[in-house]
């Protein structure tokens, strides 16, 4: 992936658009990704999981309806099933993500990619 920063968004989300130009305030011209056009795979959700940290909860979008609708409770599932759940429906992650080569985040609010630009 090189030295390629990735924005995973969605351009009706302001915070997603605050995201942006933030990134580009500070130079930064990632390639960016309407998500919920171009679904990551659950290779590339593991990816940012591992890159964050964290688990699949930290990019859940938990107040969806779907989780009721469906009778899951995503706590309960495996982390390869909540994965490829999240895969298949995008519109349950969590948004803004930035990808740098050896981090990422959930960019809410939209000054948390300062992070990004400090020492690690």
């Amino acid at each position: 992936m090189g030295e390629e920063w990735v924005l995973y968004y969605n351009p009706g989300c302001g915070t997603c658009l605050k995201v942006r130009d933030r990134l580009a305030s500070f130079g930064v011209q990632p390639r960016v990704v309407e998500y919920l056009k171009d679904p990551p795979t659950p290779e590339t959700i593991d990816r940012l999981l591992k890159k964050m940290g964290a688990g699949p909860a930290a990019i859940t979008r938990f107040k969806e309806p779907y989780w009721q609708e469906k009778g899951l409770n995503p706590e309960k599932l495996d982390r390869k099933s909540w994965i490829k759940i999240l895969s298949e429906n995008p519109f349950l992650i969590q948004r803004p993500i930035v990808e740098t080569p050896r981090r990422a985040l959930v960019a809410r609010p939209a000054e948390e990619i300062d992070t990004l630009f400090s020492p690690e």
